[in-house]
């Protein structure tokens, strides 16, 4: 199992959905921001983005509160995740069944 964490703000508002059989499952975007060197030795401000998938009660719970821009602490397994149509995939990485912490101000 891989696990990760992750600290950054809520890209988009989250996306509650419910399966044919009433299952629940909450998907939302993260933003990291982080500062990196380019080649010519300058610093760029850069944006890495997960995805994160919460499913069962937890997920009608988060649902409630979170909003576009909140800042949030994750914790959970890391799998790999295939997304577009055949010809145009794109493959990314997806947090699922994370552990979650709100907060105003993380160190």
């Amino acid at each position: 199992m891989l696990k990760a964490s992750v600290i950054g703000n809520l890209g988009t508002d989250p996306e509650l959905r419910y399966s044919p059989s009433g299952a629940s499952s909450l998907r939302v975007n993260v933003a990291s921001n982080f500062r990196a060197r380019t080649p010519e030795g300058e610093w760029e401000d850069r944006t890495e983005w997960v995805r994160v998938i919460v499913f069962g009660q937890r997920a009608e719970s988060l649902a409630q509160y979170l909003k576009k821009g909140t800042r949030v602490f994750v914790d959970g397994r890391l799998g790999p995740v295939c997304t577009g149509y055949p010809g145009s995939q794109r493959i990314g990485m997806t947090i699922t069944q994370a552990a979650w912490k709100e907060s105003a101000r993380v160190s």
